[in-house]
């Protein structure tokens, strides 16, 4: 069965087998749109009344264990019985229902669910059945083991004693439990954490130390919170105090956050979302449901409450590829579903819904699209950033890229804008065909840096879509398609498709030079483009160096006053985010060789070189915490006449002495925002401005956050038209072109978490600086309080590109 968690994927970090040298990751499907409702809908709280979405119908709970067929969508569910942290006695001939593993997962399975928690050994349990009974496969795939004992259901009265002897049994206890856990293979371990009396610093120190042992031992530690505010902070520090290591997370608990109808109105409900959006930046491994977040439908069976619904949904379509449902509790419908139908766990009606609540549109789309499959391997993946005007690319990478169901078709259409506007304005030159001398219009695309081709085909196929659509009595565009690359390798490719490419040959040139110094080619020579067509962009936007390499075309000639440039401007755009995983990641990369050609065996570049170079990554485990911010912006081709950049970074680039494109622009994200940030999710992707309105109804003032660094996107305008919408593509998550997937976010990570107060806000400088060889990003970032005083701040990151820097 594909419920069935085969646990191969719980591992401290999920890696691909093979880092990949791309900035996404390929796919041939766009994701589905999600439904359009209402925000009545979206906030209609009474299960027990018609909803939305269809409920399972008696017909369709079977009244015997069944397993979704296999193209049923995958749901990661396991099943919890009994109460947490159980303190049952131990008795080896007659063992509680919590230590009888193997029962446990005949249950399960029989009715579908993926795995059983069953309660870990103690020193006071030296014989178990269950141990004799089930094999190795059972406990490594099916099993999750529940730390259990009087200390860990009153860790204040033993992990924080006063007396060092009840502390030491205490912290004995956990170890033996955690050992034995390890020994048998059990994947993961769910612990308890208290939520009320002060913060158990004690507890979380032992935590924080076996969280780093576990990442040896293939183990995780689910730490089990309640979705609350108290909740919030007790996860945030517990995973600052484990260096963010990916074998501590959390099971994140919902229950409290839909009891006693606190989330039955809008502002409940928008700070239970805002909350939840700011949790799933903390590493959540599991979500727990319990039996009692259910309420009775009209035909008496269970479905959630309408605020869990919200709650398990946005969880799912954010880290549904890698979270597990966890259902807690007795059943409690037993009466309305009727003989037979609770199955073997007596939870099989709760797990239908859960079933169904997986199979709904919006989650489906958000899991199980193209995109979703193909990117899976490079979650919170850390990847150098492309430097393809210092190195040329491999075959590979160009073809990946070119798989972009959407990138290609804007450029068509951007192309086609340009083309239209030059034609409507009279601006090309006409020439006289061989054949009948008839009049037609030369338009001069020059496509800088062709690679392989794909924007060569985007600039025939714009022509063509002109031609087709122009009155009989326009003139036909005649295209001279000039590809300019500086490749070799990708060279001879080009003059293959010139060879035997259909309609390639007498139309397309292609010239081997730099773009910088083309001037000289006997292909340009003197003959100036009309439109200049360029893919240069970059996971910030300029991080690949399009102003340089654009800039350094109009210098070489390449351009004349009325030559149009596709792209015509973009922006970059900065956003904090809270990522204990991304951070820890970055650390990691210390161990790593400081020099890429040095290969695996080169000098590690150490914990400074890690934390002050920028990574292209697809977020996950993460939270952006604020609406992003415009950050620097350029436009091609430049006047001659611009003016120099300004110190708010959104000066127009021009060609001229080095430092020309330098930026600098200082961003303040303020506390207002935090709430309304929950639309953008993990700050990759369209926002979802319906969770965004409904989080905009919570208090953002009433918990703190911690930053751990930036995330960089771009808004690029291909072509703007004299009339009609520009045509772009974006990687912002205000205007996301989805299913585009050639761009995942720059990641700057921060020295160190950077706290920010409830009420706070954050303020980032970011440089943009250059010297004759090479171009680097500089920043640091501030804390302030409520009232505007800087509380906290870090150092400027990557002084003088002495860990990273862009080769000219």
């Amino acid at each position: 069965s594909n419920l069935i968690s085969t646990f191969n994927s719980i591992s401290p970090s999920d890696r691909p087998h093979k880092p990949g040298t791309m900035e996404g990751t390929s796919g041939s499907t766009s994701p589905r749109p999600l439904p359009k409702l209402s925000m009545a809908e979206l906030l209609d709280l009474s299960a027990s009344s018609g909803t939305s979405a269809q409920q399972p119908s008696p017909s369709s709970v079977p009244a015997a264990p069944a397993v979704p067929p296999p193209t049923a969508p995958v749901l990661n569910c396991g099943v919890l019985t009994f109460p947490f942290p159980s303190v049952s006695p131990s008795d080896p001939l007659r063992p509680p229902s919590d230590m009888d593993a193997t029962s446990a997962l005949s249950a399960a399975r029989a009715d579908g669910f993926g795995f059983a928690v069953t309660s870990l050994s103690t020193p006071s349990d030296p014989v178990r059945r269950d141990v004799t009974d089930m094999g190795g496969p059972g406990w490594t795939d099916g099993i999750v083991g529940a730390a259990r004992g009087p200390r860990l259901h009153d860790v204040h009265a033993h992990f924080e004693a006063d007396d060092p002897v009840v502390r030491r049994a205490a912290e004995h206890d956990l170890a033996y439990q955690l050992d034995w856990a390890a020994h048998m293979g059990i994947p993961a371990v769910l612990l308890p954490f208290p939520c009320t009396g002060p913060y158990p610093h004690t507890y979380a120190r032992c935590l924080a130390g076996h969280a780093l042992a576990a990442s040896a031992r293939g183990l995780q530690l689910w730490v089990r919170l309640p979705l609350t505010a108290a909740g919030y902070d007790r996860a945030r520090r517990l995973v600052d105090a484990a260096d963010g290591v990916a074998a501590l997370g959390i099971a994140l608990d919902v229950g409290p956050a839909v009891a006693d109808g606190a989330a039955s109105s809008p502002g409940g409900l928008g700070a239970a979302v805002a909350l939840l959006h700011l949790f799933l930046g903390q590493n959540v491994r599991a979500c727990c449901v319990g039996t009692v977040d259910y309420a009775t439908n009209r035909r008496g069976y269970p479905a959630l409450r309408r605020p869990a619904q919200v709650l398990l949904c946005a969880a799912l379509r954010r880290i549904g590829r890698r979270v597990r449902l966890l259902l807690e509790g007795p059943c409690v419908h037993a009466d309305t579903v009727g003989p037979g139908g609770c199955g073997r766990t007596g939870l099989l009606p709760y797990l239908e819904y859960l079933r169904h609540l997986r199979g709904r549109p919006e989650v489906v789309a958000a899991l199980d699209s193209g995109e979703a499959t193909q990117e899976t391997p490079y979650l919170d993946y850390l990847q150098s950033p492309l430097q393809p005007l210092a190195d040329d690319l491999e075959f590979g990478t160009y073809e990946v890229f070119e798989r972009d169901p959407v990138k290609y078709d804007r450029y068509r259409d951007g192309i086609a804008s340009a083309l239209r506007d030059g034609t409507a304005g009279d601006v090309y030159g006409k020439v006289k065909t061989e054949e009948g001398g008839q009049e037609k219009v030369e338009v001069a695309i020059y496509v800088l840096g062709a690679g392989r081709g794909p924007l060569v085909r985007a600039a025939l196929a714009a022509v063509a879509l002109v031609n087709a659509a122009a009155p009989p009595t326009s003139l036909t565009i005649v295209p001279r398609v000039v590809a300019l690359e500086k490749n070799p390798s990708a060279v001879i490719f080009l003059n293959s498709l010139v060879a035997f490419e259909p309609g390639w040959a007498g139309t397309v040139s292609v010239a081997a030079c730099d773009m910088r110094v083309a001037s000289s080619h006997p292909v340009v020579a003197g003959r100036p483009a009309d439109i200049i067509v360029s893919e240069l962009l970059g996971s910030f936007g300029d991080n690949e160096l399009s102003p340089e390499c654009l800039d350094g075309a109009q210098a070489a000639g390449l351009t004349k006053t009325s030559t149009v440039s596709v792209p015509q401007s973009y922006v970059s755009y900065l956003a904090p985010v809270s990522s204990p995983r991304l951070w820890a990641e970055a650390r990691s990369q210390a161990y790593s060789a400081g020099c890429p050609r040095a290969g695996p065996g080169g000098a590690p570049g150490g914990i400074q070189r890690a934390t002050e170079t920028p990574y292209v990554v697809r977020p996950h485990a993460s939270a952006q915490t604020h609406a992003e911010r415009r950050c620097f912006e350029y436009s091609h081709p430049c006047p001659e006449d611009a003016a120099p950049p300004g110190p708010d970074g959104t000066a127009a680039c021009f060609p001229g002495p080095p430092g020309r494109n330098d930026r600098y622009a200082r961003l303040r994200f303020g506390p207002g925002e935090a709430a309304r940030a929950a639309g953008r999710g993990c700050g990759y992707g369209l926002a979802d401005a319906r969770l965004g309105a409904v989080a905009a109804d919570a208090d953002a003032e009433a918990v703190g956050t911690t930053i751990h660094g930036f995330l960089g996107t771009f808004d690029c305008v291909l072509h703007e038209p004299v009339r009609g919408d520009a045509v772009r593509i974006s990687t912002c998550p205000r205007n996301f072109s989805v299913g585009m997937f050639s761009w995942f976010p720059l990641y700057f990570p921060l020295s160190g978490p950077l706290r920010v107060p409830p009420g706070g806000s954050v303020v980032a400088s970011v440089w943009r600086r250059s010297d004759d060889d090479s171009v680097w990003y500089e920043w640091t970032a501030e804390a302030e309080g409520p009232d505007g005083e800087t509380v906290a701040t870090t150092t400027v990151h990557n002084v003088e590109g002495r860990s990273y820097k862009i080769r000219l």
